[in-house]
């Protein structure tokens, strides 16, 4: 992700390391929010038990300040980019160990822009490789 680099990176020390996860913190702060039954972001909880999956945030001195402004948008981007206290929402489903390694699982917003309606990407791959269409190129 540009707007905070780095975020999560495995040790190099190979007793450390945990393939199956993406590593502990690595700079900015990391937490993972609470979503609710219906699939959209909650209430922020950082302290949550270990395993219980979320919405990966992030902040700290490499997160950047926010999105500037714009007039043509009519909205300011900025409210749904971060939670209050300067944490970036990433847009990515994951979970902490007991440890602090971050596993990621997934993203809540797999969507091509562009079409007239959003389509997950993973679906739409999935029809294009399962339909009986000539291919398109």
């Amino acid at each position: 992700m540009t707007e905070a680099l780095p975020i999560c990176a495995n040790p190099r020390e190979r007793t450390r390391r945990k393939l199956a996860s993406v590593g502990p913190a690595a700079g900015p702060e990391v937490g993972v929010s609470s979503y609710s039954s219906d699939g959209s972001p909650g209430l922020l909880n950082l302290e949550g038990a270990p395993g219980v999956e979320g919405e990966v945030l992030v902040r700290g001195a490499c997160v950047f300040g926010g999105y500037e402004p714009r007039a043509h948008l009519g909205y300011d981007p900025n409210m749904e980019a971060f939670y209050p206290g300067g944490w970036l929402r990433t847009g990515d489903k994951g979970w902490l160990d007991s440890e602090g390694y971050l596993h990621l699982t997934g993203r809540f917003k797999e969507v091509i822009s562009g079409l007239p309606l959003s389509a997950s990407l993973l679906l739409l791959l999935w029809s294009l490789s399962h339909s009986e269409c000539p291919p398109l190129i």
